[in-house]
């Protein structure tokens, strides 16, 4: 018998299973039910329940998710698409039920794409993914269109980068985001693909909000960042001195002094004076070495981000202006709703592009999850056996 480290209960050793990736032991009941409420909840990359920054193994999702081969089928299908996702020449037929992807090299170039399943043969734009319209204004205003439809339910945003529409429930989760088909980490907020100081910079955009910052709230605390940054950086700096100098042997004797509880008291005492004498000694060092690193960070930051993010918004305040200005509008039809665009001239003539017999974009090929089904389900045997 052995404990499992998820359900924490006595298991027959011959009823654990061993991950292919990380090495972690655990019960397959655990494992099982760990991977089917993963693939559930729309995730393909499945990371190790015991914490590590290993995934599982699509072998092992297969090996023991058996019988439940519904459950396979869609874990297969979501890892190809994800696959797919990631290649940026590739582009999904947007006709209901298809599912078909079609991989065009020179889409760029070439935008008109013809989805080659047959009995489908939609047209489609290779650089909006919706289907194909003349002329080449609309492709900048499908994502703008799209975007302003989903305000209207804000429990649904398309991902900045592969455009799949994902629900966000309104229970007060954050609004940092993570698309599970292409790994696009973006804000639920401005719908940009953002890092991990998105929140600590001057975009309008917070961490728990449902709604960005007003332009007049944002340019206020950008000049305010501005002006009292050096007053609150330095303020900042006093108090932390005598701070760290202060915690750092706290915490270093309560620790030292709970890890020796099962010694004598006088060693215990006499070890917990000692690394508090060392530590008081060192922790001056350690807090003007942090002044000394944060302080200038801090300031570079400041006015660095700050004037950048200020001058953004007022180039953007002047485009949005410019856009209310322009008096013509011309509708359209853009995948089942209306939306209208605004032109001072008549689009451009296209330019002359190279076409094949059919009208399509040359050199694209089709792919759909059924074409790597027997592929995946060959290999997902054989690999680490």
């Amino acid at each position: 018998m052995k404990e499992c480290e998820l359900c924490c209960e006595m298991v027959p050793a011959g009823a654990f299973c061993q991950l292919i990736n990380c090495r972690h032991v655990y019960c397959r009941i655990c494992i099982r039910k760990y991977m089917e409420l993963s693939i559930l909840g729309n995730r393909v990359e499945i990371p190790c329940p015991g914490g590590c920054p290993a995934v599982i193994h699509p072998n092992d999702v297969t090996r023991y998710l058996l019988p439940n081969t519904d459950l396979i089928s869609k874990y297969e299908s979501f890892s190809i698409r994800m696959a797919l996702c990631r290649i940026q020449d590739v582009r999904w037929c947007p006709a209901p039920d298809c599912g078909f992807a079609v991989i065009v090299p020179n889409g760029q170039k070439c935008p008109r794409i013809k989805c080659q399943r047959p009995g489908c043969g939609r047209e489609f734009c290779f650089k909006c993914r919706k289907v194909w319209h003349e002329g080449t204004r609309t492709c900048s205003k499908t994502f703008e269109q799209l975007k302003k439809i989903t305000e209207n339910d804000v429990s649904a945003h398309p991902c900045p980068r592969c455009k799949t529409l994902i629900v966000k429930e309104n229970d007060g989760s954050c609004n940092h985001m993570h698309c599970t088909l292409c790994g696009a980490e973006f804000c639920w907020l401005c719908l940009k693909e953002i890092n991990d100081l998105h929140y600590m910079s001057p975009t309008g955009c917070t961490f728990w909000g449902k709604k960005q910052w007003s332009n007049k709230k944002r340019l206020l605390w950008q000049i305010g960042s501005l002006i009292g940054s050096p007053v609150v950086i330095a303020a900042t700096a006093v108090i932390s001195v005598p701070l760290i100098t202060g915690m750092i042997p706290f915490s270093v004797g309560k620790r030292v002094y709970k890890r020796l509880k099962n010694q004598s008291k006088a060693k215990r005492v006499i070890s917990t004076a000692a690394a508090v004498t060392t530590s008081a000694i060192v922790s001056p060092a350690i807090a003007g070495v942090a002044v000394a690193i944060g302080v200038p960070f801090a300031l570079g930051y400041t006015y660095i981000m700050v004037p950048k993010a200020l001058v953004h918004d007022v180039v953007d305040y002047v485009q949005k202006k410019k856009r209310r200005e322009v008096p013509i509008a011309d509708t359209f039809h853009v995948d089942g709703y209306h939306g209208a665009t605004m032109s001072l001239a008549p689009p451009p003539e296209p330019e002359p592009e190279h076409r094949n017999a059919d009208g399509s974009a040359p050199g694209p090929s089709s792919v759909t999850s059924s074409d790597y089904s027997e592929d995946f389900s060959s290999s997902s045997g054989d690999d680490f056996n």
